[in-house]
């Protein structure tokens, strides 16, 4: 079985028609932004203290089409917003809220909710009376659904800008794969009471927020139709051991098939989980990318993890997980090619490879999109050199962020290297260091290198298939 398994895996060939989609309609150049990525984990901190990047895309829209898709386009509207997801997609399952509180001078704004099985997109807005120092911004909103704490998952996302200097806006995804939400659920948004009596962070139970607590936290709280916020989902429910491959007694509970992203819903006991012990493959032998995630321990006993992963939807008919061996005695080696003439296609081990179509230069910021041909594991691990083979990020190693998007409409992604001009590289509040000009970065960016994964092994005798239809 294993050897019809193989050649199926082994002819996997390059989408020819997705080097002509990739970033059409998000290429913007030379913007001149401050817009804030960052990545939520449960975690004490103040609103931009999580994990940060930077992404310098934006979507294109026509006033007419703005118009078309509703209110929950106004997060998109602005050059300064990144991508959550498709607005598009989002829309057509949008429900408008427009719920607000206001304490000691700030105002919180619930605008939009758009939800299916394994995402809530929520949507709100921070104002002040008084120019908001985001060095020291109001402390982490927290999301509550039917009471339960919403932000301690893998997966969750969350993106934010500056709309002027009195307010900027959010757009949080959550992650609820493994709960089960009703048709008609309640939503509250609030800053957690610091007084020690009050809401704290790491409560997992179902929380009833009292009104004498509400007198003294920024809350709104909005009931929610799901049958008008929700995208058309399809769940199958399935109890697949994966002992050979993630650990004995490791279930797949779950697979999700949604427009905002595919989920895998797997149970394991206490301990790491192996997110990258396995390659992800549909009945025709194509390699479905796992994306990045954290990961999330429910309790001392078992962990409930949700790997998304993208390239199909729910007209899949199998999925065939295949364990991956990571043999690596050297340090790996670097696959290097001279930018300018595109598509670059770096062969990064005998099982996939990595196709850059296009390399994006302007003051400060260097963005490389590409898309994964087959099986890779992980992000590449771009190195940007110079002639000499010395570094050439844009403000030098210490100076630079780089931040990675996916696009779901193209299954391709967007690697952003950014300057900053704060003196402390890992500050919360940062700007593009436009100084650098693009002139400059071009004269010494010409040369990309990939770190080579051609330790890797799969084991076809030992892969396990899921039969879904």
């Amino acid at each position: 079985m294993h050897d019809t398994l193989y050649s199926a895996i082994s002819e996997i060939h390059a989408d020819t028609e997705l080097k002509d989609k990739i970033i059409k309609k998000i290429e913007v150049n030379n913007m001149k932004q401050s817009t804030i990525k960052r990545t939520k984990h449960a975690a004490i901190g103040v609103i931009f203290a999580a994990a940060i990047g930077i992404s310098s895309v934006a979507f294109a829209i026509s006033p007419e089409l703005r118009q078309t898709l509703g209110d929950i386009i106004s997060y998109f509207s602005s050059e300064k917003a990144v991508e959550l997801s498709s607005p598009e997609t989002l829309s057509e399952y949008a429900e408008s809220i427009c719920v607000s509180d206001s304490k000691s001078g700030y105002t919180m704004t619930l605008d939009n909710v758009a939800a299916d099985d394994n995402f809530i997109n929520v949507f709100y807005t921070i104002s002040s009376d008084k120019p908001i120092d985001m060095d020291n911004p109001i402390p982490l909103i927290l999301c509550r659904i039917n009471g339960f704490l919403a932000n301690a998952s893998n997966n969750n996302d969350s993106d934010c800008y500056a709309v002027d200097e009195y307010s900027y806006k959010v757009a949080d995804k959550y992650n609820i794969s493994s709960l089960d939400i009703p048709d008609t659920f309640t939503i509250e948004l609030y800053v957690p009471a610091n007084d020690g009596e009050g809401i704290h962070l790491d409560e997992q139970d179902p929380v009833v927020i009292t009104d004498e607590q509400k007198k003294d936290m920024l809350y709104v709280c909005a009931q929610i139709d799901k049958t008008r916020a929700s995208a058309n989902s399809v769940t199958k429910d399935v109890c697949l051991p994966l002992d050979s491959i993630c650990g004995n007694g490791s279930v797949l509970n779950k697979v999700i098939f949604s427009p905002f992203g595919n989920q895998l819903v797997i149970t394991t006991p206490a301990g790491i989980f192996p997110h990258d012990g396995f390659a992800l493959f549909d009945e025709n032998g194509n390699s479905l990318d796992l994306l990045n995630t954290g990961l999330l321990s429910y309790t001392d006993k078992e962990s409930v993890n949700s790997l998304e992963f993208i390239k199909t939807d729910s007209s899949t008919e199998s999925l065939t997980f295949v364990p991956v061996s990571y043999e690596c005695e050297t340090s790996p080696g670097t696959i290097r090619q001279k930018i300018g003439s595109y598509p670059m296609v770096y062969e990064v081990n005998s099982y996939g490879k990595i196709v850059v179509t296009d390399i994006r230069i302007t003051d400060g910021c260097i963005e490389i999109d590409y898309y994964k041909d087959g099986f890779v594991p992980y992000d590449p691990g771009f190195v940007l050199e110079d002639d000499n083979g010395s570094d050439a990020e844009p403000g030098g190693k210490l100076k630079c962020l780089s931040s990675t998007r996916v696009h779901y409409d193209t299954n391709s992604y967007t690697a952003t290297f950014i300057a900053i001009n704060d003196q402390q590289p890992y500050s919360p509040s940062f700007e593009t260091d436009t100084s650098i000009p693009a002139d400059e970065i071009r004269s010494k960016f010409t040369t990309l290198g990939i770190f080579s994964s051609d330790y890797i092994q799969l084991d076809y005798s030992n892969a396990i298939t899921i039969d879904l239809k």
